[in-house]
C-alpha cells in the first residue's frame, strides 16, 4: 500500500483525469487532497485550491482522496470558514501556505479552532525578487537574499557604497515568507500537544543542513553539519513532515549518505507525498534499500495511522 500525502487538484496541470493517472501510475491507493486559500497573495504563481473543489473531488472517488483544508486563518470571516473546516467533511487541515508567521494572533486562533488532529503547513523564507532581468536587479536581489559571500560580497558592497546599486532606483519585489518563524513553531508545538504538525517545503527542508542563508533553499552537495530540523523532529513528538516537492528531493539527494542516517532516524515521523511534481519519489525510498518496516512507515503507515 501507498498513501500519497500531498497532492492538489487543478495544481501544475494536475486535473481530475491526471491525479487519477498519478496514483494508478504509480501503484498509490489513496492521497490526501489538500487546499491553497490565500486571501492576500504575496506571489504571482498563486494557484488557488478551493474546499469546493476537493470535496467535488473526494465526493466522486471516496476510496482514493482524502479531503483536506485550510482556510486563511487572516481573513475576516475566519469564523464562518472554521464553522465548514468543523463540518465533518474535512479529515485534516491543510496545506496553510499564508504570509503570516506562528507567532501571530491569527495562527493561533486558527489552531484553537480546528477539531482536526492533522495540520499540513508550507515553511518558505522571505526574498527579494525582480520582475526584470536586468544585470543591476540581479546583484542588488542575489545581494539582499544572501547568495554572496568573501570576495564577490565586498566588491557588491563597494558598488551599493557608491551608489552604483542602490535601492531607490532599482526596483525589487519583497515576499515576507509563509510561517518561517521557527521559534514561533516551536510555541505553537508546545501550545498545542494533540495537533500533529506536519511540515513541508523549502524553508523546512533547507533546515537539514546547519549552514543556512536565505539563498541555501537551492544548495547542491555535501551536508556538512546537522541544522535545526533534526533537533525538532526529536524534541517534538508531534512534529512530522513529508518528504513532498523539490525541496524534499533535494534534500534527500544532495547528500544520500546523510538523507539515509535521516531516513532511518526519523522513519516514524516521515510521509511520503509528491505535491504534484511528476518526482519519482517512491523510488527514491526504496533506493535508499531501508529496513522493510521503516520503509512500508514512510509510504504509508505514518499517514495511515495519523488519521485514525
Amino acid at each position: 500500500m501507498i498513501i500519497d500525502s500531498h497532492l492538489h487538484i487543478d495544481l501544475r496541470g494536475y486535473t481530475e483525469q491526471k491525479l487519477l493517472d498519478h496514483l494508478s501510475k504509480n501503484k498509490i491507493d489513496r492521497a490526501w487532497l489538500l487546499s491553497w486559500e490565500e486571501n492576500n497573495p504575496q506571489r504571482s504563481n498563486y494557484s488557488p485550491v478551493s474546499r469546493e473543489r476537493i470535496l467535488e473531488i473526494c465526493d466522486k472517488y471516496p476510496d482514493k482522496f482524502i479531503p483536506f483544508y485550510a482556510p486563511d486563518p487572516g481573513r475576516d470571516d475566519i469564523s464562518e470558514k472554521l464553522k465548514v473546516l468543523n463540518s465533518g467533511k474535512f479529515r485534516g487541515v491543510g496545506e496553510l501556505k499564508v504570509a503570516l508567521q506562528w507567532k501571530d494572533d491569527a495562527v493561533e486562533r486558527l489552531l484553537k479552532g480546528i477539531t482536526q488532529k492533522v495540520f499540513v503547513f508550507h515553511m518558505q523564507d522571505k526574498r527579494y525578487y525582480s520582475s526584470s532581468v536586468s544585470v543591476k536587479q540581479k546583484l542588488l536581489r542575489d545581494y539582499k537574499n544572501e547568495r554572496f559571500t568573501g570576495i564577490v560580497k565586498r566588491l557588491v558592497e563597494k558598488t551599493i557604497a557608491k551608489g552604483v546599486l542602490d535601492d531607490n532606483d532599482i526596483n525589487l519585489n519583497f515576499f515576507p515568507g509563509y510561517l518561517s518563524d521557527f521559534d514561533g513553531l516551536e510555541i505553537r508545538l508546545t501550545q498545542f500537544p494533540n495537533i500533529t504538525f506536519v511540515a513541508h517545503a523549502w524553508l523546512f527542508w533547507s533546515h537539514i543542513e546547519g549552514d543556512y542563508s536565505m539563498y541555501s533553499n537551492l544548495k547542491k552537495g555535501k551536508i556538512r553539519s546537522k541544522g535545526i530540523i533534526w533537533d525538532l523532529l526529536e524534541k517534538y513528538p508531534n512534529l512530522y513532515c513529508d518528504i513532498s516537492a523539490g525541496s524534499g528531493w533535494n534534500a534527500l539527494t544532495r547528500d544520500r549518505i546523510v538523507a539515509k542516517e535521516f531516513l532511518e532516524k526519523y522513519y516514524k515521523k516521515i510521509l511520503f507525498g509528491t505535491d504534484n511534481t511528476g518526482l519519482d519519489f517512491i523510488q527514491l525510498i526504496k533506493s535508499y534499500k531501508l529496513p522493510e518496516f521503516k520503509e512500508q512507515a514512510i509510504l504509508y503507515k505514518n499517514s495511515a495511522e495519523l488519521l485514525k
